[in-house]
Parts: C-alpha cells; sequence; structure tokens
C-alpha cells in the first residue's frame, strides 16, 4: 500500500481527484438537463410557430372557400334553367370582385341541368391585371371539365366544400388551388359544381415572410411529399437536388400524423423539420433550419456551464491549498511538542493563536503535560513512602507465615476427628436406607391388596347386577307363559262352541237331506210338470251331503285341536311350575351376591387402612433416611471443610511466604522507579 509521508500530499492526492470528478458529473448531469429543457422549449416554440402560420394560411383559403360555397347555396336557389350564359357571367365577375384575394370564379353544370341535350356548360371569370374577364374555354369537349379532378373532387364530397391539390392551369399557365362546392337540388342530387380559385401568391408571400432562427425557411408540401411552394422562391429550382430528394423520400416517412417533428439529412448537414396539416387540405406547412442554429443556444449554455466548473475546480483547489498549508503547520507544532514530551521533557508549552479545534487542541496537550509533571512530581514524592511501607510490609510478613505455621497443625488434626465422624454417620444413613426400602415395599404391597380387593369389589358389584337383571327376566317369563295358558284355555272354549256350531250344521244337513228325497218323491209323482222340481230337489240332495262331509272333516279337526290344546295346557302348567322354581333359585344367588359384596367392601375398608399405615411408615423411615443423609452428608461437608481450611492455611502459608518474598522486590522496584523518576525535567 503506498504510503504518503505530508497529510496535504495526500489530501491532494485524494480530494482534488474527487472534486474534478464531481465537479465532471454536475456539470454532465447539467448539460443532460438543459439539453431536454432546450429540446422540450425548441420543440414547443416551433409547434406554436408552425400552428400560427398554418392557421393564416387556413383562415385565408377559408375565405376562397367561403366563396365557392356561397355561389353554390345562391345557384341551389334559384331557376337555372330559367336563366342563360350572360347572367352567370354576371354572378361570376360579382364575385371575383367582391374579393379582392380571389383570381377566380366558375360554376360548372351537369349535362342536361341547363337544358336537356346540353352536356357542357360553363362559364370563368378570373383575374387579368386590373381587369375581370370572363371565358368559355372551359366549357368545350376538348377540355372536358366533367373528367377534370377539381371538378370531380367537387362532384363526389359529402362535405359543403373541398380544396384541390394546387395544379398547373396550361390555359392560364398559372399555378392554382381550388375551392370546388357541389350543386345539389331538393333533393341532393348533383346539378353541377362551383370553384374558387386562390393565386399563390399570397401563399407564397406568407411562405416567404417566415423566419426559422438565421438561415431557415418555410415551404407546403402536397399529400406526396412534393415541395409546391418554399420561401426559397415558387418552386424547387432553387434548392439543391439532393435537398429537394431528402425533402421527398424523407418527408413521406414523417408525414404520419397531422403535425409533428423530425431531422432530414442533407448535404448542408441536418435539418430539423416541424409541420403541421392544413385543414381540409392535403398540403402541411413545414418548418425547417439547420440542427447547429436550434442547438447554438444549447451550446454556448453547455460551454458556460463547463467554464464556470473549471473556475469552481479551480477555487477549491486554491481554498484547499490554503487549508491544508494552515493544517501542516499546527500539525508540525503538535508533533515538535510530543517529541520534547517522549523525551522527558515536560518544561515547555504548545502554543497556537487560534479558537477552532487546533487552538482546544493546544489548550488540551497543555494541560495533559502539567498533569503528566505533576502527577511525576508525586511519584518521585510518594516513592520513598513506598519504600518504607515495603519493609514494614515485610516484617508483618515474617510474624503471619509463623502463625500460618501453628494454624496448619491445628487444622491437621481437626481433619482426622472430622474423617471418623464422617464414617460413622455414613454407617448410620446405610441401616435408615434399608429399614426405608423394606417399609416401602410393604406399603406397595398393602397398595397392591387394596386394588385387588377393589377390583373384586367391583366385579362382585357387576355379578348382582347380572343376577337382579336375570331374576327380572324370569318374572317377565313367568308372566308371558300364564298369559299364553290363559291364551290356549280360551282357544279350547272356541273350539268347544265350534263344535256345537258344527253339530247344528249337521243337523240341519240331515233334515235338508230329508227334504230333498221328500221333493224327489213329490216330484215323481207330479210326472212331467215335476221334473225341473225334480232336478232341484236333486242338487239340493248333493249340497246336503257335502255339507254334511265337510262338518264330519271339521268336526276331526276341531276334535284333533283339542287333544293338541289339552297337550300344551299341560306343558305350559309344568312350565310355569319350572320359572317359578329358577326365579326362586336366581333370587337365593342374588342374596348371596349382596352377602359376598358387603364382605368384600369391609376387606377392602381394611386393606386401605392397612396400606394408609403403611405410606405413613415408610414415609416416617424415608425421614429418618434423609436425617440420615443430611447427618453424613454434613459430616462430609464438614470434613470437607477441614479439608479446605487445611488447604486455605496451607496457602495461605504459601501467600505469607510469598508476601515476603514481594517486599523484597517491591523495595527494589521502588528504587529502581526513583532512578527514572529522576530522568524528567518537571
Amino acid at each position: 500500500m503506498f504510503k504518503f509521508r505530508s497529510i496535504s500530499k495526500m489530501a491532494y492526492f485524494l480530494i482534488v481527484p474527487l472534486l474534478a470528478v464531481g465537479m465532471g458529473g454536475i456539470v454532465s448531469y447539467s448539460n443532460v438537463v438543459l439539453h431536454d429543457t432546450m429540446d422540450a422549449d425548441i420543440e414547443k416554440y416551433m409547434t406554436e410557430q408552425t400552428k400560427a402560420v398554418s392557421t393564416l394560411l387556413e383562415e385565408d383559403m377559408l375565405k376562397h372557400a367561403r366563396t365557392a360555397e356561397n355561389f353554390a347555396r345562391l345557384l341551389e336557389g334559384i331557376d337555372i334553367k330559367g336563366h342563360d350564359m350572360s347572367y352567370f357571367e354576371m354572378m361570376s365577375t360579382q364575385l371575383v370582385k367582391s374579393d379582392p384575394n380571389t383570381f377566380g370564379v366558375s360554376v360548372n353544370l351537369e349535362p342536361n341541368v341547363h337544358r336537356q341535350g346540353v352536356k357542357y356548360f360553363s362559364t370563368y371569370a378570373y383575374r387579368d391585371g386590373e381587369k375581370i374577364v370572363t371565358t368559355q374555354d372551359y366549357n368545350t369537349p376538348e377540355y372536358d371539365y366533367l373528367n377534370q379532378p377539381w371538378y370531380k373532387d367537387g362532384a363526389e364530397t359529402d362535405r359543403s366544400f373541398v380544396f384541390t391539390d394546387i395544379f398547373f392551369d396550361e390555359l392560364l399557365n398559372k399555378s392554382l388551388m381550388t375551392a370546388s362546392a357541389p350543386i345539389r337540388d331538393g333533393s341532393g342530387k348533383l346539378m353541377g359544381v362551383t370553384t374558387a380559385d386562390m393565386d399563390l401568391s399570397t401563399v407564397l408571400d406568407l411562405v416567404k415572410r417566415t423566419t426559422v432562427e438565421q438561415t431557415g425557411y418555410a415551404y407546403l408540401l402536397n399529400g406526396s411529399g412534393e415541395i409546391i411552394a418554399t420561401g426559397k422562391g415558387q418552386a424547387t429550382s432553387e434548392m439543391s437536388e439532393a435537398d429537394a430528394a431528402a425533402s421527398k423520400t424523407e418527408m413521406m416517412k414523417l408525414l404520419a400524423s397531422e403535425e409533428g417533428m423530425g431531422i432530414l439529412a442533407s448535404e448542408s448537414g441536418e435539418l430539423g423539420v416541424f409541420y403541421r396539416q392544413i385543414p381540409n387540405t392535403n398540403m402541411y406547412l413545414c418548418l425547417t433550419a439547420p440542427m447547429s442554429e436550434f442547438m447554438h443556444t444549447l451550446n454556448d449554455r453547455m460551454y458556460a456551464s463547463i467554464a464556470i466548473g473549471v473556475v469552481a475546480i479551480a477555487v477549491l483547489i486554491v481554498i484547499l491549498s490554503l487549508f491544508l498549508r494552515y493544517m501542516s503547520r499546527n500539525i508540525r507544532s503538535v508533533t515538535e511538542a510530543s517529541k520534547r514530551m517522549a523525551e522527558g521533557d515536560f518544561t515547555g508549552k504548545l502554543e497556537m493563536k487560534s479558537a477552532d479545534e487546533f487552538g482546544r487542541l493546544a489548550d488540551h496537550f497543555n494541560q495533559m503535560s502539567e498533569r503528566m509533571k505533576k502527577t511525576i512530581q508525586e511519584v518521585s514524592a510518594k516513592s520513598g513512602i513506598v519504600s518504607a511501607t515495603s519493609d514494614e510490609l515485610r516484617r508483618n510478613a515474617e510474624i503471619a507465615n509463623d502463625a500460618a505455621n501453628t494454624i496448619v497443625s491445628d487444622v491437621l488434626i481437626m481433619s482426622e476427628g472430622a474423617q471418623q465422624q464422617m464414617k460413622g454417620t455414613t454407617n448410620s444413613a446405610t441401616a435408615l436406607s434399608e429399614l426405608t426400602l423394606g417399609v416401602q415395599r410393604i406399603a406397595e404391597s398393602s397398595s397392591d391388596v387394596a386394588e385387588i380387593t377393589t377390583d373384586m369389589y367391583a366385579r362382585a358389584e357387576e355379578g348382582r347386577g347380572i343376577v337382579d337383571h336375570a331374576v327380572d327376566n324370569m318374572n317377565e317369563i313367568n308372566q308371558s307363559v300364564k298369559a299364553v295358558a290363559a291364551a290356549v284355555g280360551r282357544m279350547e272354549n272356541h273350539s268347544v262352541r265350534i263344535g256345537e256350531i258344527i253339530g247344528v250344521i249337521a243337523g240341519i244337513t240331515k233334515q235338508t237331506n230329508m227334504l230333498a228325497l221328500n221333493a224327489g218323491i213329490e216330484a215323481s209323482r207330479a210326472g212331467e210338470h215335476g221334473k225341473g222340481f225334480g232336478v232341484v230337489a236333486s242338487e239340493i240332495g248333493k249340497l246336503a251331503e257335502q255339507s254334511n262331509d265337510s262338518a264330519r272333516l271339521i268336526t276331526d279337526i276341531i276334535t284333533e285341536i283339542n287333544q293338541d290344546t289339552a297337550t300344551v295346557v299341560d306343558l305350559m302348567s309344568k312350565g310355569l311350575t319350572d320359572v317359578e322354581t329358577g326365579t326362586d333359585t336366581i333370587r337365593s344367588v342374588g342374596a348371596a351376591f349382596r352377602h359376598i359384596v358387603s364382605e368384600i367392601q369391609s376387606v377392602n375398608e381394611r386393606m386401605l387402612e392397612i396400606s394408609s399405615s403403611s405410606e405413613q411408615m415408610s414415609a416416617g423411615a424415608e425421614q429418618l433416611s434423609v436425617s440420615g443423609d443430611e447427618m453424613s452428608r454434613l459430616a462430609k461437608s464438614a470434613h470437607g471443610k477441614t479439608e479446605m481450611v487445611k488447604r486455605s492455611s496451607q496457602s495461605q502459608l504459601d501467600v505469607s511466604r510469598s508476601i515476603d518474598e514481594s517486599s523484597s522486590v517491591l523495595t527494589q522496584l521502588t528504587k529502581d522507579l526513583e532512578d527514572v523518576v529522576s530522568k524528567f525535567k518537571v
């Protein structure tokens, strides 16, 4: 790493480049801001100038457009067929006279509008010097005004008027710009076109009078990018061919909007172009000037800012030089005073006549020198006292050494007694620990038995609940069996009644059979008249036989049902007896379970009392064990502290010896300190 031999050189090496870089950055940033500001100002100024000139052109052109428009509206309100050519010539002449800036006015009708079979009907009034003349040179098939651009534009527009591009009229040998207005009837049908021609001298005069910076100028472009009028002349002949070609090709790229700006390259350098489309036309007004002229003011300001930056850096360097000289002079004074102090000379003072940090530094430096001088004087005065004190300390250390030897011997005797006491307490603690373990095992066993009896009590309670539930179920079964027995008895009674009814039916069947037999006999007696009744009697006899057979079958079935019912009644009686016997047995089991539960509960209460007593005994044994452990710990602690006292006494003895040796060293150091203090000048 490079090392500087002085602060001033280091400051020059570090600060001057930083100042240069900083000022350079400030100047660069200022130039960027200035450049952006100037660009915005130039664009704003040129846009406003372009807008102002184009507005003047627009106002002048609108006057001519209003002439053509008013002429068309006038013709729409009259009977065109009722007037001859002289009438239209007179009207055209009057309109030209009314506006001195209008070059010519014409009326041009559609075929068959003025007269049937008349294709061309046109008249044109224009200025010829101081006179206004009319002509029908345009009213010929050779010219065919119906196919001229100015007529087609006016006929096809949906607006009240339209401007044509500037064109060269061969009949007049003059460049003109025309405003065409359509003539329509009440239904909107086209009847013709009126025109108002504008002499370009007015436009050229306004364009020529427009100046841009020092050498800039204005010019007009058509929609194809061709220059149609320029402040340098009426045609492009006065411009260089390269500039004209550049204007046409490059401007077509720029004319993408109604207004804007751009930069064109030419032989003479870059040209700044500001353009704006003239409303209602295909023409563009352009203002152009060399970019160097636009940037001239910017360059002057940039050079001025650079010069200011250079002067500022030079002034800062001069101020920095003076400041560094001041600092170097004061630092040298501090360095010389510090050097004298390093050599042991505290008699001088640091002189600085200033109220800044260096002045305060000199005051603090002198105060430090004065305090060090007083400190050295005090050290010199106290060194003799320290020497006498060290001698006294050495004598006291010898006395303390003798006392420490006596203490060490007494502590050794105490250590042996404490060791014997520690052995006895250790044996007692061991016995108490074994007793505690035994009592704890008894308590644990009692607790286990108590838990078992508790579980037995719970299970006995559960068994008693099951028995009670079984008794309830047997009671329900007993009631159900009784109900079934009663139902079977009722069914037996119903069977008896059904048997009686069947007996009645059998009697009726026998009587019916007898009646059928008697009817058959009577029918046979009747002969032919009784055949039908005989057939009925025969059928009744058959039905009676069938009823008798069915009654016998039902009687047999009822007999079997009665037999089965009697069997069921016997079985139900026996089951009812068995259910009552089972119910009594389960009740006896329930009583036995309740007795067992009562006994288990008594055993459980006694086991809980035993467990509680065992736990109390275990707690007492643990307290005895803890007391024994505490006695053992205290004995060990006493023995340990005795050992510590022994070691401390030994250490004290060593310290006493060290103090004796240090006292001797301190005496020697005091002599050396007196020799060192004698070297300072105070």
